[in-house]
């Protein structure tokens, strides 16, 4: 039925460091000061230790001990008076030698060994710290020989941190998209007919009479071209539809009266406007349903197998609406029947159990599911 248009729409470094205590001989003895023994934490290399203090002077005591230990350099131990001390082997961190003892009978040499220094501090992306340097051996003391230089080895650096994590793999490729589905069919619905008895695919339909001239439909006015009618051509001038504008699938707001008009009983005066942007171009499949509950406002159902062809259906165009307010409208589309679909003499025919009841029938059950245009208009096979 013709309805007019109204509306458009996301290292730290670690410093360590040891420190070694310090011995001392006061009397002059036969004790060496020990080294430090600590380890020097990963990095950079060590600091140079400082020299053994002067020894002093006494009577011919033995030498002191050089210091054996490694790692971080206490300072030497003053040398004990007595027969020269042996010369201090080279250290191998970066201690320096102790100094000179003092003159005295015998005088012993400072018998300290040179500490070795204290370790670095952790050092970057794990490179070892280098060994010490050599400690510088101490001189000679007067009447005694020099004392024994230090000989720890400065200790390796702290292992290095680990490395930069890897860069991660490439995603892989995207799946192609599945095929969409077609919608769920929705129950409940009725179906009529519309077109003009004398022309289109209504032409020749008996105890029919309905006059409209699809080539005003309400969607012309949206953008839908209706093709030219030919007898046995799928197009939209022999599989079309007009959904009520209170029912399920339609979309936007409902038709209303047009403007300085008023319903009276639920009815528009004269045909209502209808904003259709979001229905027209739409396509619905529709199929009989034997086992719907309709009725005409006679009581008159369509229930059985009867009026059914089970092996097919019908896909449709929408070109115009349904509105529940249309003057020549008593019981279909309106608040009575609003899940209702009006469709073309040539869908109706496709789907009941006899195509030549379609005029006495006038009407069935029918389920209705939205689908793509691109499925193409027209008899489908189920």
């Amino acid at each position: 039925m013709k309805t007019v248009l109204a509306l458009s729409f996301a290292l730290a470094l670690v410093s360590g460091a040891c420190l070694s205590s310090e011995l001392v001989d006061p009397d002059g003895g036969t004790g060496g000061g020990a080294g430090g023994s600590a380890a020097g934490s990963g990095g950079r290399g060590g600091q140079s230790g400082s020299g053994g203090a002067a020894g002093t002077g006494g009577q011919g005591g033995t030498a002191g001990t050089a210091g054996s230990s490694a790692g971080a350099g206490g300072r030497g131990g003053q040398g004990g008076a007595g027969a020269a001390g042996s010369a201090g082997a080279a250290g191998a961190i970066a201690g320096r030698g102790g100094q000179a003892g003092t003159a005295g009978a015998g005088g012993a040499g400072g018998s300290a060994a040179g500490a070795g220094g204290r370790g670095g501090q952790g050092g970057t992306a794990g490179t070892a710290a280098a060994g010490g340097a050599a400690g510088t051996s101490a001189g000679r003391g007067v009447g005694g020989q020099s004392a024994t230089a230090g000989s720890a080895a400065g200790a390796g650096g702290r292992g290095g941190q680990g490395g930069t994590a890897g860069t991660a793999g490439a995603s892989g490729a995207a799946g192609a998209s599945g095929t969409g589905g077609a919608a769920s069919w929705q129950t409940g619905y009725t179906a009529t007919m519309f077109g003009n008895i004398s022309a289109g695919d209504c032409a020749g339909v008996t105890n029919f009479s309905d006059m409209t001239s699809i080539s005003g439909a309400n969607c012309t006015y949206q953008g839908v071209t209706i093709d030219a009618y030919m007898s046995g051509v799928a197009n939209n001038a022999s599989f079309y539809g007009a959904p009520g504008d209170q029912s399920s699938i339609w979309m936007g707001p409902q038709c209303t009266c047009q403007p300085g008009q008023s319903e009276t009983s639920g009815k528009c005066p004269s045909p209502p406007a209808c904003a259709m942007e979001q229905n027209c171009g739409k396509c619905f499949e529709v199929k009989c349903d034997p086992n719907g509950t309709g009725t005409y406002s006679n009581g008159d159902t369509r229930m059985g197998a009867m009026y059914c062809n089970p092996n097919q259906s019908v896909v449709i165009e929408i070109i115009d609406a349904c509105p529940h307010n249309h003057p020549s409208n008593t019981w279909w589309c309106t608040n009575q029947r609003r899940n209702h679909i009006d469709i073309s003499c040539s869908a109706m025919k496709g789907i009941i159990g006899n195509a030549n009841n379609a005029g006495n029938w006038g009407w069935v059950n029918v389920q209705v599911r939205s689908v793509a245009c691109g499925v193409g208009l027209g008899v489908k096979t189920l």
